[in-house]
Parts: structure tokens; C-alpha cells; sequence
């Protein structure tokens, strides 16, 4: 009896302690650099054209334009992507768009909103992208998870720009 008063009084305390963790960090920013031995003009292309996407994003199915002007700032797009044996819809928006200079992006995920400003900066021959990102969880229960998932997070989006270099070397 005593033993099993033990058991539960931890597992509250962890649930806590989780829960917690959500009401502290309510998101988690990371950034990133990559430099692309390609001019700014074609790595930009590259990253725009859908029917590229399958070579670099992992798990891209489709993308289908819903509103406003073609990568305007405000116009929004269905992405699917291929996580495990599932399919989840992401709808996209554009937050900023400066030619050759800067795209924001920012992806509902209905658990989690994604934020990420890409900076291109012209370096010699080649492209330096800046990338930071900002991941806020929708409730305690999905901040609470972000905090823990951030290395995969990031692991993911590093993946995906290391497939875009790859594609364009």
C-alpha cells in the first residue's frame, strides 16, 4: 500500500514537472547558417518551385495555392507532408517576401505554430542562408512537448536545407 502511494505521488509530480515546462516555455527558437556554392537568384528559384520541393523538404507530397498572389506576403498554401505512414496537412503562409533578399514563412500545424525568416546574403559566387525559427505550442500540452522535441525539430529542418545544398551543388 505504502509502496503503491510512492508510485502515484511520483507519477503526479512528473506529470507536474511536464506540465510545467509547458507554462515556462511556451516556445523554443533555434537558428541556423548554410553557405550554397550557388548564386542567390537560383538558390531562391529552387526553394520556390513546388515541383522541386520532393528533392530537399522530407516528406513533401503537394502543395496547393489557396489565396492571394503567387509567394505574396499573405498568401497561404496547403502543404502535405509524409510523416511515417501519415499524411499531415500544414497550411503555409507567407509572412515576407523580398526578392533575393528574404522569405517568411510561417506553418500551422493546428498543435504548433512554426515561424522562419530565411535571409539569402550574396557571398562571392555563392548564398549564405540565415534561417531562425520560432516554434510556439498551442496549449500547455503541445508546449510542453516542443520543449522536449526541439533536437528533432531542428534535426528536420537541418536535414531539409542540407537536401537543398545538395540538390543545387
Amino acid at each position: 500500500m505504502r509502496k503503491t502511494k510512492y508510485i502515484i505521488g511520483i507519477l503526479i509530480a512528473l506529470l507536474l514537472a511536464f506540465a510545467l515546462t509547458g507554462v515556462v516555455n511556451r516556445s523554443v527558437e533555434f537558428s541556423d547558417e548554410l553557405y550554397i556554392n550557388r548564386p542567390v537568384k537560383i538558390v531562391y528559384f529552387a526553394m520556390m518551385n513546388p515541383m522541386k520541393m520532393d528533392a530537399w523538404v522530407q516528406g513533401f507530397e503537394k502543395l496547393e495555392s489557396l489565396d492571394g498572389f503567387l509567394n505574396g506576403p499573405g498568401s497561404r498554401y496547403l502543404l502535405t507532408l509524409r510523416i511515417g505512414n501519415r499524411n499531415v496537412v500544414v497550411m503555409e503562409e507567407v509572412t515576407s517576401f523580398n526578392w533575393k533578399e528574404d522569405l517568411g514563412l510561417k506553418f500551422d500545424f493546428g498543435h504548433m505554430i512554426m515561424e522562419t525568416m530565411i535571409v539569402f546574403q550574396e557571398e562571392g559566387e555563392g548564398t549564405r542562408l540565415l534561417v531562425e525559427t520560432k516554434v510556439t505550442g498551442n496549449g500547455i500540452l503541445s508546449s510542453s512537448m516542443i520543449t522536449f522535441t526541439k533536437p528533432i525539430i531542428r534535426k528536420h529542418f537541418v536535414t531539409n536545407f542540407t537536401n537543398l545544398k545538395l540538390m543545387l551543388e
